[in-house]
């Protein structure tokens, strides 16, 4: 089963393009990557710290947005330093050509996203009445037509 859970904070701002769906509603794409802490005990993390070596994994996510709603929601809560809990969230690969050579792409395709605001996290043009430490349902997306999954992986933030 390609079901993929995990939780971090956002590295960057998203990348965002906008698409038409079908029905000609307007609809976003949004990339970002989520930095995710490895499971390590604190004498572990210090260690790999002094070495050089990495304490957490970067996984890139592609979340559709469909509908004005949908869209405003996610560009007021999606910054960078933002904690998400992504669950439900499909592996995809894909390759492109560039230069001659075949270039080999991943990104997990998010169903479902929390945002979980802290007073750390919650970004300076956040409205004054959202709450601290919130935690925010997000009802599930519509499943993206396959055409932007295509074109989206060609323009990936992250290559």
């Amino acid at each position: 089963m390609n079901n993929n859970n995990f939780s971090g904070r956002l590295t960057k701002e998203p990348a965002t393009s906008s698409f038409t769906t079908a029905d000609s509603k307007p609809g976003k794409t949004f990339k970002f990557n989520v930095a995710v802490d490895r499971n390590m005990s604190k004498a572990q993390r210090e260690k790999a710290d002094a070495e050089g070596k990495p304490t957490a994994d970067f996984f890139p996510v592609t979340l559709f947005a469909n509908g004005e709603n949908s869209i405003k929601y996610w560009e007021e809560r999606l910054h960078k330093g933002v904690f998400v809990e992504v669950s439900n969230a499909k592996f995809t690969t894909d390759s492109y050509e560039k230069d001659g050579n075949k270039v080999f792409t991943y990104t997990f395709v998010a169903s479902d996203v929390k945002v979980v605001n802290t007073s750390a996290s919650t970004p300076a043009s956040a409205p004054a009445s959202a709450p601290a430490n919130t935690q925010e349902e997000v009802t599930p997306l519509v499943d993206p037509p396959a055409d932007a999954i295509s074109a989206a992986a060609e323009k990936l933030p992250w290559d």
